[in-house]
């Protein structure tokens, strides 16, 4: 048999490069290592990145939301004022020239001092205004306050003149009262009402995006944090076979810092999460009933005085005021009882704590965890409630014929007065309004205070991990780095 002629070296053969066992196991051990490292590096990033990110959005969720809740309180103090001083303006007109509940002259001062809280009330929600549609309404409301103003101006000149008797003005003053009191409650209140619901839906909105963000940040955090464990100790192990070393010191101290990184810069945000949930149903939502039962309960007085002054809409007021202080609190009706002695049960049963057993805007405020000096707020609020309905109840039975003595029961400054009643529950229940606004607005300001201070320290920790790499790394680094 012929033998195969041997390739010589001009035929040119293009023969692959095999490597030297020792270049394949370097290139191998360099490749490992440098790709380790850069995942940890970045890895690292991820982790404090992440932590800051969750921080600072929760951080930016507890500040819009302390905005709109600023506005929204600002529109329940404007829905208040504007309500009260729609009633100062028929409790002019139904005193007449005669001496109740201060005389006339008083009556005028309650009236200017009502259209200067009601203008400066406008000014605060005119600044706390963010969007160009609140502007707009707040013009129409500032246009429509001018025109009411105006209307009320020739009531209150035509009634100085007219000297009627108390709760019988003349058609004409009835006549601009009727325009001005309709203008405020199909117009002004409405367009209030829903910047109220408005910057209210603004609240609870960053409050859910604030969460659901900083919820989606920190779980990255975590789950980059347990990778950047498990890269670290890859690490350790890759030096540990290479080089014969059980311990690198650095690189063990990075693993530790590693593993508590995201455990511990976690934790703040974790808790300033569920502050805000739990000031948010404890404070910031009973808040809000309470202004709106105030804003209801000041406008549901007025209809007292509209149906004393105006006999034509008389039935009309009434069923307003029936169904205005319903709104504000009712009870279920037992055996032998009428709607306002089973509302006094109820009331009664409430104080000292426990869930109220009424229901209505001031039932759902109540229910809620009583903080230190809330409940005796509470408790004083149910007792002056109390007072102010048996005062009600007892206007009802006067005769209709007698406008006067309605007139003086209603706004008479002394103890057996509604009106005296009445402003003793509008300010009890101011105070628990502040009370729980207080709780609220410290309680996210104190949020945002911590959350800004906590941002620094997940950057430190990451700062610290990169550089306990790089010490534990760079002799392998420079070692493979060709």
């Amino acid at each position: 048999m012929k033998a195969l002629a041997s390739p010589t070296p001009d035929e040119g053969w293009d023969l692959p490069e095999i490597l030297p066992p020792s270049a394949r196991r370097a290139w191998s051990v360099r490749g490992r290592l440098w790709t380790l490292t850069l995942l940890a590096a970045l890895l690292a990033v991820s982790v404090s990145g992440g932590l800051v990110l969750g921080a600072e959005r929760l951080r930016t969720a507890a500040q819009r939301a302390q905005q709109a809740a600023a506005q929204t309180f600002a529109a329940t103090d404007l829905y208040g004022s504007l309500g009260a001083l729609d009633s100062r303006l028929a409790e002019l007109s139904l005193v007449g020239r005669e001496p109740i509940g201060g005389g006339p002259d008083a009556a005028l001062r309650d009236f200017e001092a009502a259209r200067g809280r009601a203008v400066a009330d406008l000014g605060r929600l005119t600044a706390a205004a963010r969007t160009a549609e609140d502007r707009r309404e707040l013009r129409g409301i500032a246009d429509g306050l001018s025109r009411y103003t105006a209307l009320a101006g020739q009531a209150v000149a035509l009634d100085r003149q007219a000297a009627h008797p108390a709760g019988r003005p003349p058609a004409p003053v009835l006549e601009r009262q009727r325009e001005a009191t309709d203008l405020m409650h199909r117009t002004l209140l409405p367009t209030v009402q829903r910047m109220i619901k408005t910057a209210a839906a603004r609240v609870d909105r960053a409050h859910r995006e604030g969460d659901a963000g900083a919820d989606a940040a920190l779980r990255t955090a975590i789950l980059a944090g347990m990778a950047l464990v498990v890269v670290l100790v890859a690490l350790q192990i890759l030096l540990a076979r290479r080089h014969r070393r059980l311990l690198n010191p650095a690189l063990a101290l990075a693993c530790v810092v590693a593993a508590a990184l995201p455990l511990v810069g976690a934790a703040q945000p974790t808790a300033e999460r569920a502050r805000l949930r739990d000031v948010r149903t404890e404070a910031f939502v009973p808040a809000l009933e309470l202004a709106e039962v105030r804003a209801i309960g000041r406008d549901a007085f007025g209809d007292q005085s509209r149906a004393i002054i105006d006999p034509a809409r008389e039935a009309y007021h009434r069923q307003e005021f029936r169904a205005k202080n319903r709104q504000v609190a009712w009870a279920r009706v037992g055996a032998g009882e009428d709607v306002t002695s089973a509302l006094h049960r109820a009331l009664d049963e409430n104080m000292g704590g426990g869930p109220p057993e009424f229901g209505g805007r001031l039932g759902a405020a109540l229910n809620v965890p009583a903080r230190p000096g809330g409940q005796a707020l509470a408790d004083d609020v149910l007792a002056k409630l109390r007072v102010y309905l048996d005062r009600a109840a007892a206007l009802r039975v006067l005769p209709q014929r007698n406008p006067s003595s309605q007139a003086e029961l209603l706004v008479a400054d002394v103890s057996w007065g509604e009106g005296y009643a009445f402003e003793r529950y509008d300010v009890a229940l101011t105070d628990l309004l502040t009370f729980h606004n207080r709780h609220y607005q410290a309680s996210v300001a104190a949020t945002e205070d911590h959350l800004r201070g906590h941002i620094g320290g997940p950057l430190w920790a990451g700062a610290a991990v990169l550089v306990l790499l790089l010490v534990g790394l760079r002799p392998r680094l420079a070692e493979y780095r060709r």
